[in-house]
């Protein structure tokens, strides 16, 4: 059976699990509903509907009669997706098919008030995940809502809510026990004290992100290890009393940790790589840029040990020689991403080795690796199938020859690719990278 109407001219109704179904939009589904008169392939219809996710934008709104339409259908939505752009936008009509809603997003809605949030959150009891990315208008009220009204909840991201206090941790310590994944940077007030009741009242925790929380110490972290023994990940970038003592009781405590990030934390330093290696061997990302009293030693300790890496940020070791990253390329050889920025001692001996010994490379930052030549760039080219994207800026001793390589020999792969402050690099050159590497979508030159 067809509907032919527009878009649904030559959809099958008889697979909705089929690719095109989640690029219709609701009045498209609407139409094709009316065209269906098999009871069994109806219900088949509205229960992947469900599964859906609701979208709603100022471009593509959502009106009174497609909701009318899904309860009329009793159709529960389970996922929406919308941003609040115009102030006193409602929030009003969704209510009535979000009972059972268990994710939402509405990241980088700058005017959604506690007001309209309070008032959608007590309406989706169900709700497990929630995506308040840069809503930077709500405060603890919307958060507290939040606690209360979804118990079940699993998964939050309050990336850049700035506005809130500790007594949003504390509620959601209080009313989500289940908390699985909770995103907190950039909230500069979240302290010790918020950190530890979360440990301890959310023994699930796997993912802690407190970028920025500045005023957090090895105390916390204490708590957070010994509380929540199945941590996989945690990021403390620019927790500058972070130290040491925290890594060892991570190490101990947390046998499920594969990502740790601290960047700029400045109280780390060898001794806290030995801890790690010892313990993680499993650990599959860590990122230490600006990690100042780490050294190539701490470093070699740990390419050594953890085997399993996949992503390592060594940005701005201007220590770090080529020793170091040819140890990480014999040792680490399902390296995925590098980012060797501003160490601008290594050569071009570095890069030939992680090019020959990790075939699964596909992201590379060497900006201002101001020694390498075309020889490293020719070598990544032609041994790393899978390479994705690429930063090269200000490696002024590359030339057009460089640029040849990835064209001839990337063709089908390279997305993204900084050609910055390079002089004898030639336009020519770049526009024909252009030209033959049709996936590219962002260069800069």
């Amino acid at each position: 059976m067809y509907v032919m109407d527009g878009l649904l001219g030559e959809i099958p109704l008889n697979s909705f699990e089929c690719a095109w179904f989640d690029f219709l939009n609701l009045t498209d589904l609407m139409k094709l509903d009316k065209a269906i008169n098999n009871h069994a392939m109806r219900k088949q219809f509205l229960e992947q509907i469900s599964c859906m996710t609701l979208c709603h934008s100022l471009s593509c709104g959502v009106g009174e009669e497609m909701i009318d339409w899904l309860v009329l259908r009793n159709v529960h939505v389970q996922n929406i997706r919308f941003k609040i752009n115009v102030p006193g936008e409602s929030l009003a009509i969704f209510k009535r098919v979000s009972r059972k809603v268990r994710t939402m997003s509405l990241a980088n809605s700058v005017h959604l008030t506690d007001k309209l949030f309070t008032g959608l959150v007590e309406e989706t009891p169900m709700l497990t995940s929630c995506n308040l990315t840069d809503c930077c208008d709500l405060s603890d009220e919307a958060i507290m809502a939040l606690a209360r009204s979804c118990t079940s909840l699993a998964k939050l991201n309050l990336f850049g809510c700035c506005h809130l206090s500790c007594a949003s941790v504390h509620a959601l310590a209080e009313y989500c026990p289940g908390l699985k994944e909770l995103c907190l940077a950039y909230n500069f007030t979240v302290n010790d004290a918020a950190v530890k009741a979360l440990a301890s009242r959310c023994p699930l925790l796997k993912c802690l992100d407190i970028t920025l929380c500045s005023s957090i110490t090895d105390e916390a972290i204490e708590e957070l290890s010994s509380c929540c023994p199945l941590l996989t990940s945690l990021n403390v970038t620019h927790c500058t009393n972070i130290s040491d003592a925290s890594l060892r009781v991570l190490a101990i405590n947390c046998p499920e940790l594969r990502e740790l990030v601290l960047s700029f934390c400045r109280g780390v330093t060898n001794v806290g790589m030995s801890f790690l290696a010892s313990h993680c061997p499993q650990m599959q990302v860590l990122e230490l840029h600006s990690c100042r009293q780490v050294s190539a030693e701490g470093v070699r300790v740990v390419a050594e040990r953890m085997p399993a890496l996949q992503r390592i940020d060594l940005s701005y070791f201007v220590t770090i020689e080529d020793a170091t990253v040819v140890c990480l390329a014999h040792s680490c050889r399902d390296l995925r991403e590098i980012s060797l920025f501003n160490c601008n001692k290594i050569t071009d001996s570095a890069v030939v080795a992680l090019a020959e010994h990790c075939p699964h490379l596909h992201t590379l930052r060497l900006n201002y690796c101001t020694l390498l030549t075309d020889t490293a760039v020719v070598a990544l080219a032609t041994r790393c199938a899978c390479l994705r994207a690429l930063d090269l800026s200000d490696c002024r001793n590359l030339s057009d020859v460089s640029v040849r390589a990835l064209a001839q020999h990337c063709r089908g792969t390279l997305q993204h690719v900084s050609l910055a402050l390079n002089p004898r690099i030639s336009n020519e050159a770049v526009l024909q990278l252009t030209q033959i590497c049709t996936t590219i979508n962002d260069l800069q030159h």
